[in-house]
């Protein structure tokens, strides 16, 4: 058995694509969008048969599971992976996942269809997000997730976990900058529409009562809702809250909240201070 493992891992290497793909279009001249739909057309002709077929190896050559020993199985998995790294494919297994069963899915790719592209890399996709009828088992990297979102959903409690989802919101609040842009006319020396000069909270319609006092809350409460509020505000504000005390860093970031402010009419709000006005 070894040495035919020897020669079956021989092989493996020897199926690795050694060229490029070349995309070719029948385009002259350049022209973007002929040479995008060109790109996509091409791609997707690519390679359409079963991986198999494609690299010119089967599966019924890889000897069953139990004939073989744990590092036999490694040795094969590896070549199978650098194999499908030269067709431009690539997987990604929990690093947990027991050798035996990465073996089965390595080898049940020679009997599948992949996307394979000439750009980049493709992924193959095993996991199906949902953990009870995952490939990996108990050893789906999603249950891991689905644990982790319970735990914080715990510690942070529903009312906080609303107030983040409020703040995560709020910018679809802003107003739609083509209907800005007619209402204000590009005016100052940047051509940005120049509207109203609102409070932050205002223009994100934010309530006065949305927040909880700090003693009201946990560390994990505060901080989560702090990172929060860090998108709306500016680099200068972001590093100096950094240093600062959890508790101290909630209050200043709410209270930067009543900091009068201009929309830009595209990507956000621009804070305008006092001595700025």
């Amino acid at each position: 058995m070894n040495k035919y493992i020897e020669q079956l891992i021989a092989d493996i290497y020897a199926a690795q694509n050694q060229e490029e793909f070349e995309l070719k279009t029948e385009s002259k001249t350049f022209d973007f969008h002929n040479e995008v739909d060109a790109f996509f057309s091409t791609e997707k002709e690519l390679f359409k048969e079963v991986f198999g077929k494609v690299c010119g190896l089967q599966s019924s050559q890889f000897p069953p599971k139990n004939l073989l020993t744990n590092e036999q199985m490694e040795g094969i998995c590896e070549a199978i992976d650098k194999l499908l790294f030269s067709w431009n494919l690539q997987t990604d297994l929990p690093d947990e996942l027991p050798v035996e069963k990465a073996y089965q899915l390595l080898v049940g790719i020679f009997d599948k269809k992949n996307t394979m592209v000439s750009n980049g890399h493709s992924d193959i996709e095993f996991c199906n997000s949902t953990p009870k009828t995952c490939a990996f088992g108990e050893f789906c990297e999603c249950k891991k997730i689905d644990e982790a979102i319970a735990i914080r959903e715990k510690n942070l409690g529903s009312t906080v976990l609303n107030i983040i989802t409020k703040i995560r919101n709020a910018p679809r609040k802003l107003p739609d900058p083509n209907v800005f842009a007619l209402l204000y006319p590009a005016v100052n020396f940047r051509k940005e529409p120049v509207g109203p000069l609102l409070s932050v909270r205002q223009w994100l319609r934010l309530p006065n009562d949305l927040f909880p006092p700090p003693d009201e809350l946990t560390t994990d409460q505060i901080e989560a809702i702090s990172n929060t509020l860090l998108q709306f505000m500016n680099d200068n504000i972001s590093d100096w809250v950094s240093n600062i005390s959890p508790k101290l860093r909630y209050i200043s970031l709410v209270s930067y909240l009543d900091v009068k402010a201009r929309y830009n009419g595209k990507d956000g709000l621009v804070l305008i201070f006092e001595n700025e006005e």
